[in-house]
């Protein structure tokens, strides 16, 4: 996560937005909350027959950003991570790939994810 964070801090402070460290947040909760509200909506339908529906994403959403907001909140914890300059296999390009297509496959999940649930769930009935 911090590495993820690092490259969307500085995509952020790069576009000049006014804060890069807040939206850098937003930036993880989304792909965070976009992964775990596919991964628990294929888990219950396949195993309880049980689709999440919109008050339920709202609340995985809700848990994910306050869990990020208290992990990267702090401003001790962003200059550590600031300074470390983390990257994946000691490579800046390779480290920019991974996180491009790690997060076009995590948004993606927004248009085949229902389909696939609604499948499981007519299997079901």
């Amino acid at each position: 996560m911090k590495v993820i964070y690092y490259y969307y801090y500085l995509f952020y402070q790069k576009i000049l937005d006014p804060d890069p460290r807040f939206a850098a947040t937003l930036g993880v909760t989304s792909l965070e909350g976009f992964f775990l509200v596919a991964i628990i909506n294929i888990f219950l339908a396949h195993f309880f027959c049980f689709g999440v529906n919109k008050y339920g994403i709202i609340a995985i959403f809700a848990v994910t950003l306050l869990a990020n907001t208290f992990y990267f909140f702090t401003d001790k914890r962003v200059k550590v991570i600031l300074k470390e300059k983390p990257v994946f296999f000691s490579n800046h390009k390779l480290t920019i790939l991974f996180i491009l297509v790690f997060s076009l496959v995590v948004i993606s999940t927004l248009f085949w994810t229902g389909d696939y649930v609604n499948k499981i769930l007519d299997n079901c009935r």
